[in-house]
Parts: structure tokens; C-alpha cells; sequence
């Protein structure tokens, strides 16, 4: 611990907005990763340079020069934001181009695989058929010349 072993935050957590504050009261009472800030020896937190509320502040010219600024980086902001967009939509385009065409490969591949597998079982089928066609006009054959063979048995007996 410091020398001086005083929380900074604790004695200020009754005062409303006071670790929310702006300015060297918020760096000085910001509670760190750690814990809370400690006060260092020699340091300081009271100033004595007192501004009043009569005194005069920014006058319009000022206040219109410091929006006018915050306007301006929020735009460069605002354009960073969309070049980064742009380069996300550009890139998420250019893989779903590249997918679709990885599918449309694979699609084409699975239907010249399933073409030469039809075709070749096909072609099996095609050679039974033909081969039952032959043996039906044999057997017919046979049938015609048997039946021809037995009239002419018939007629030649009788």
C-alpha cells in the first residue's frame, strides 16, 4: 500500500456522479483494474486554480469551432465505418460467388457420375434386351417350324 493508505474512491461514493465525472476528478477516482486508486505521496487533488461560474466560458465562435470538429470527426469516423462495410460486403459477395460456383462444380461432377453410372447400367440393360429379343424370335422360329413340322406330319398321314 502507499504511504498514505487511503482509498481515493471510498470517501467520495456518497457524492452522486462523482466517479462519473469529467476531468481530473474522474482520472483521479477512477478505480483500477486491481482495485481502487490509491493516492500517491505528494500528490495533489484539491487545486487551488478555482474557476467561478461568473467567469466567462467559450464564447459562440468557440462553441460552433469545437461542433464543427466533433462534426468532422464523427464523419471521418462515419466514412471509416463504411469503407470498412464495404470491404465486408465486397469480400462476402466474392465468397458467396466462390461458393456458388464450388456448388455449381460439384453439382455438374455428381451429375456426369450419375450420367456414366446410368448410362453404363443402361447399356447392361440394353444388351439383356437385346439379347431377349433374339431369344424370342428363336423360340418363335422354333415354334413356327414345329408347328409347320406338325402339319405337315398331319397332312401326310392322313
Amino acid at each position: 500500500e502507499n504511504a498514505g493508505g487511503q482509498s481515493l474512491v471510498t470517501p467520495l461514493l456518497w457524492i452522486p456522479g462523482v466517479l462519473r465525472s469529467q476531468g481530473a476528478w474522474a482520472t483521479a477516482m477512477k478505480e483500477t483494474i486491481d482495485g481502487p486508486a490509491l493516492a500517491a505521496p505528494g500528490v495533489t487533488l484539491i487545486k487551488s486554480d478555482f474557476v467561478s461560474a461568473t467567469a466567462p466560458g467559450p464564447t459562440p465562435e468557440e462553441e460552433l469551432l469545437a461542433k464543427d470538429q466533433l462534426i468532422q470527426e464523427l464523419e471521418r469516423s462515419l466514412a471509416k465505418q463504411k469503407v470498412l462495410m464495404d470491404r465486408v460486403v465486397h469480400k462476402s459477395k466474392k465468397h458467396s460467388i466462390m461458393y456458388s460456383k464450388m456448388m455449381e462444380k460439384a453439382r455438374s461432377e455428381e451429375i456426369s457420375r450419375n450420367e456414366a453410372a446410368r448410362a453404363q447400367s443402361v447399356g447392361v440393360l440394353e444388351n439383356r434386351v437385346s439379347s431377349l429379343k433374339d431369344d424370342l424370335r428363336t423360340t418363335k422360329k422354333a415354334s413356327a417350324a414345329r408347328a409347320k413340322r406338325a402339319y405337315a406330319q398331319e397332312n401326310f398321314l392322313s
